[in-house]
């Protein structure tokens, strides 16, 4: 029971349309801890301030792949995700000691 779950593919989509319909304020709880998103599906941005807050108001995490560029995490960071994956791991860990120490 003290392991984290995330979102899987379709049920992220489904928060996301449950979030831009308005729908989201209806529902306060969900089984998961995380969302691990792509910072955009297509051309629609997901990670917004507004996103970040209304996740973190049901309890959720926002982790956001895949980024590689260290301006991007460190707007990611200073908008408020709880984590970014990356496949530059240096560069990663880098920036977030900037944020997390």
């Amino acid at each position: 029971p003290e392991m984290a779950t995330s979102f899987g593919l379709w049920p992220a989509i489904g928060y996301y349309f449950m979030y831009k319909s308005g729908l989201l304020n209806f529902k306060k709880r969900f089984a998961q801890d995380a969302l691990q998103i792509p910072e955009s599906f297509g051309v629609s941005r997901v990670v917004t301030h507004s996103f970040i807050d209304q996740a973190h108001e049901r309890g959720l995490r926002v982790q956001v792949w895949t980024i590689n560029n260290e301006d991007d995490m460190r707007r990611l960071y200073e908008m408020g995700v709880d984590a970014v994956m990356s496949d530059h791991p240096v560069l990663l860990k880098k920036v977030a000691m900037e944020f997390f120490g």
